[in-house]
């Protein structure tokens, strides 16, 4: 699970262009810093949700 710091750094970065291409790399560093500034800590991506519901019901599991 990432945090949305994770997420900004790495998609502010020469390799994340790399990897996804520019213009993808500008969108998703665009989605997480929204979701930060909206108050957001944890990447919002399907792997990461899942991973957090995990944490939050271990008690439970």
């Amino acid at each position: 699970m990432l945090t949305l710091d994770q997420n900004i750094e790495f998609f502010g970065s020469p390799a994340a262009a790399q990897k996804f291409g520019k213009e993808a790399a500008e969108g998703y560093l665009a989605h997480f810093k929204e979701a930060k500034a909206a108050g957001e800590k944890w990447c919002d991506c399907p792997a990461c949700t899942a991973g957090k519901a995990v944490l939050d019901h271990r008690e439970e599991l």
